[in-house]
């Protein structure tokens, strides 16, 4: 039993081994290379050549496959006949020939005669048909009879119903008038739209009419039709333009020939049109679509064009957030771009203007599209405004200009950055605005508790500030273009600082100076009110300043009311005129007394309330002294007293004996101390230390000077004479001028 299994299992094997031995199409021993030139796109209607040629050739390795007699046939699908083609054999030297027969409408048979058996031959047939109800794809059989051509189907053709395809080449964007895109008109297969005259029709919509006479271009297999005649009657190779109303023309042409009399084509034809378009008054912006029919050709609806209003869009990438008080702040890409090619017109200026807290320090602009070009304006760091000037117009398509922008924003600032575009000269509507960019402030600043001070009280405590950085590196120890790097706590005139406070980091990295923290004058004069708090490493992640311990005085000068500290400084506020400017990236030579490039009269951040300025309640103040011009009298809380030299008056300010103005100011005699060698006064009162010269304008308060607008002086009998306002304030009084009596009144 094994045995005879095993021998059924050979003979298996060997069976299968022998059909793959056996060619799968055509008859032993048949080797031809078949193929078609190409596979042509029909109509369901197309009669003649196809332009497809059939080639049977012998393999070179094979060249006496092909015998003398030998037959084959060529079989074409049911619904496809064949219509006069032509069937030819090649090969270099032959005199072979090949006759054929058409059998039915389906087949053609072809006999071969004397081919050389040394000769590589070919036949080549000429796929000349007739369709009549074929449709997809068309296949052509070669069955090979006992010839010693190989079998097979090859697809020649694809047969579609459908005629024709209408597209726009562009689709353009036109205004009052212009000119849409190229509309294509393609036939779908050879000789879709036959050899008849014929029109096809385009039709623009309502309150759209044509701007003239389109132009046609006939190419493809439609190149013969080239003579424009004045008349619908149209003969081979003919076209005639007709206007039938402003929205509506129709384009009737002839191909040359006749389907009795038949040219062959053997390409499809193309219609090419332009599209001068004119809308009215009433015309809708928008899409622009062309209705196209025909005789023959199908329906289509074709946008050629958009319809839009002379004008521009102004937009910007990104709203970014810009930190007030710093320079090299860029905005994000701001686009003004034409709606309709020429808007822009040459010669012409567009005006970037930004609110007056802002300031251009650098820009550059990139026009592009339909030959647009555009320069700009001298940036000099100082204008909240930029020139823009057109210097080519747009044409055929249309343009725009990209603007970058680098700006400085005053340090107090914050919101929506709004620009507006003034270039009505230009093109742009007016009033067109965009919000570009958001001033985003960098610190703030709060207190823990706020208390009352009193008017003429030394050494009154706060609660302590907190000066909280709102985004990394918002306090700078390198700020771009800066002098100074401190953060300063600033006072209101008539009150400072009683003694330096405490100031300490309290979260985040912020690396402050504690060693050479100071206390200095302020613009107006008042020594110790301001607290200065050098950076000596900026942030990596938002970090808070505590201040602590504050006390201050408050003197006679000081109103009453909200006691608002400002915070600021070169660290904080870049861009302040204390520092050098800034302009076209980089920092400017400059002084600290003007505003340069890019800054601005601004150094402060933010103002924070610590106090409410409060007056003594009865009895609390110390002393008010009355003191008359010429007169050596004075009174001291109603009691009449009596100077050994009266007071007088010398550029515009009050001079008093020292002694007299001292003990006004609360100073006892035993704090009053001459230096002979100097010729210099100095005077004591609590922890405040005042220091005058004879002969000098310089005043010294606890050791920091500021510059008054007299000098004291010494008359006769060898009295030291006094500036009554200028020592009065410095320790702490209020005083006061009455005119009508010619009296000064001071009060601790």
């Amino acid at each position: 039993m094994k045995t005879r299994r095993k021998i059924i299992h050979i003979l298996v094997t060997l069976s299968f081994l022998l059909t793959l031995l056996v060619p799968m199409v055509g008859p032993a021993g048949a080797i031809s290379t078949n193929r078609v030139s190409k596979i042509a796109s029909l109509s369901d209607e197309f009669f003649g050549d196809t332009g497809v040629t059939l080639t049977i050739k012998e393999d070179s390795d094979f060249t006496g496959d092909f015998e003398d007699g030998d037959i084959f046939q060529l079989i074409l699908p049911e619904g496809v006949n064949w219509w006069k083609p032509t069937v030819a054999i090649t090969g270099v030297g032959t005199t072979a020939s090949v006759t054929y027969d058409i059998i039915s409408d389906q087949i053609l048979e072809v006999t071969i005669t004397n081919p050389d058996p040394d000769i590589q031959e070919a036949i080549n047939v000429t796929m000349n048909v007739e369709i009549d109800g074929a449709t997809g794809d068309i296949a052509v059989e070669v069955d090979p009879l006992d010839s010693g051509v190989t079998g097979g189907k090859y697809v020649f053709a694809r047969v579609s119903g459908d005629k024709t395809t209408a597209k726009a080449l562009s689709v353009e964007t036109i205004g009052d008038p212009g000119v849409g895109g190229d509309i294509r008109i393609e036939e779908l297969s050879l000789d879709a739209l036959g050899y008849d005259a014929q029109y096809i029709k385009l039709k623009l919509p309502t309150h759209f009419e044509w701007d003239g006479t389109p132009t046609v271009k006939f190419s493809g297999g439609f190149s013969d039709i080239s003579t424009l005649v004045t008349s619908s009657a149209v003969g081979d190779g003919e076209y005639y333009i007709e206007s039938v109303d402003d929205q509506t023309v129709k384009i009737w042409f002839n191909p040359v020939g006749t389907r009795d009399s038949h040219v062959d084509r053997t390409q499809r034809g193309i219609i090419t049109v332009s599209t001068p378009i004119n809308p009215d008054k009433d015309a809708n912006y928008g899409e622009v679509e062309v209705s196209i029919s025909g005789d023959v050709a199908d329906d289509a609806d074709v946008v050629v064009a958009k319809y839009a209003d002379f004008g521009v869009e102004v937009s910007v990438d990104e709203v970014k957030e810009i930190k007030a008080g710093k320079f090299g702040e860029e905005l994000d890409t701001i686009t003004i771009e034409e709606n309709v090619p020429g808007t822009l017109v040459e010669g012409r200026d567009i005006t970037l203007v930004f609110p007056s807290w802002v300031k251009i320090t650098d820009a550059s602009v990139n026009p592009s599209g339909g030959g647009l070009d555009a320069d700009v304006g001298t940036v000099d760091g100082e204008s909240n405004e930029l020139d823009i000037t057109i210097t080519s117009a747009s044409s055929g398509s249309t343009g725009k200009i990209e603007v970058d922008l680098e700006i400085s924003v005053e340090g107090n600032k914050s919101g929506d950055i709004e620009m507006e575009v003034d270039g009505s000269k230009a093109g742009i509507p007016e009033g067109t605005k965009l919000v570009v960019g958001k001033a985003v402030s960098l610190v703030n600043a709060s207190v823990d508790a706020v208390k009352d001070v009193k008017i003429g009280v030394q050494g009154q405590e706060i609660g302590d500030i907190t000066i909280t950085e709102l985004v990394k590196e918002a306090i700078s120890d390198t700020p771009n273009g800066t002098i100074n790097h401190n953060v300063t706590l600033t006072l209101p005139e008539g009150v400072w600082f009683t003694s330096k406070p405490k100031v300490e980091v309290t979260e985040g990295n912020l690396d402050i100076d504690e060693d050479n923290i100071t206390l200095g004058t302020t613009s107006g004069g008042t020594a110790d009110g301001v607290l200065n708090i050098p950076i000596k490493g900026s942030s990596t992640k938002p970090s808070t300043i505590k201040v602590s311990g504050i006390k201050l005085t408050v003197d006679r000068t000081a109103p009453t009311g909200d006691l608002m500290v400002k915070v600021g400084g070169g660290a904080i506020i870049e861009n302040q005129k204390a520092n050098v400017g800034w302009r076209e990236g980089q920092a400017q030579s400059g002084k600290d007394t003007v505003v340069d490039p890019g800054e601005f009269d601004t150094g402060t951040a933010v103002k924070v309330k610590v106090a409410n300025i409060v007056t003594p309640a009865p009895g609390e103040t110390t002393g008010t002294s009355v003191f008359k011009i010429g007169e050596t009298s004075y009174t001291l809380n109603g009691v009449v007293k009596t100077m050994d030299v009266a007071p007088y008056i010398k550029n515009d300010r009050t001079y008093l004996p020292v002694r007299f103005v001292a003990n006004a100011a609360g100073v006892a005699d035993a704090n009053i101390m001459w230096n002979d060698a100097e010729q210099s006064v100095i005077l004591i009162k609590g922890d405040r230390v005042v220091k005058m010269v004879i002969g000098s304008n310089t005043m010294y308060i606890n050791g920091v000077a500021f510059t008054m607008d007299v000098a004291p002086e010494i008359v006769d009998p060898g009295r030291t004479m006094l500036p009554v306002r200028w020592v009065a304030q410095a320790l702490g009084c209020t005083v006061t001028w009455d005119e009508a009596t010619q009296s000064v009144t001071v009060t601790q």
